[in-house]
């Protein structure tokens, strides 16, 4: 069956069945699960080597069956090209996670009793640089942190050169 408007809207769930997929017969993957509770989702399923990969693509009626062929359509072609667009989407969900914020506490922790001026390290990292609590490390470059050591040494050149100093060392642990 070819997943368009006319032939979504007559698709039901048996009494019997919790979940129901329809797959497409003109793009291999792209399918409709109905579940009981009445949604509807677009999917996308795959085989990478021996696993098989399952991508939600979005709900419907909120994502048209034109838009999601168009997905699913992107998504074919990256797997004909070997990438995995299932990892790549978890991938980019864990970085997310990783911010400067919460990669300073762990830095802190390990830094706490190998130094003698704890204090003045964080006060660096956390005070001086508040900024850049909320941007993910892989955000972070140089320009970045330019300009947050400018915004610093126009206040104390000496405050900026040791905070510096500071971040060296936390990128250098991190």
């Amino acid at each position: 069956m070819k997943l368009l408007l006319k032939n979504i809207t007559k698709l039901t769930l048996s009494k019997r069945r919790r979940e129901l997929i329809v797959f497409d017969d003109d793009l291999g993957g792209f399918g409709l699960r109905l579940r009981e509770g009445g949604s509807r989702v677009w999917i996308f399923q795959y085989k990478v080597g021996n696993k098989h990969r399952r991508i939600t693509i979005g709900k419907f009626p909120a994502i048209d069956p034109t838009k999601a062929r168009q997905i699913a359509s992107e998504l074919h072609a990256k797997v004909r090209l070997g990438q995995d667009p299932a990892s790549e989407r978890a991938e980019s969900r864990a970085r997310a996670d990783e911010t400067f914020g919460a990669c300073v506490r762990p830095f802190l922790g390990w830094q706490r009793g190998r130094v003698k001026s704890f204090r003045d390290v964080e006060r660096h990292l956390v005070k001086n640089l508040a900024a850049l609590h909320n941007l993910p490390l892989a955000k972070i470059d140089q320009r970045t942190i330019a300009g947050q050591l400018a915004r610093i040494g126009a206040q104390s050149p000496i405050q900026a050169n040791r905070t510096r100093a500071s971040l060296s060392k936390f990128f250098s642990w991190a």
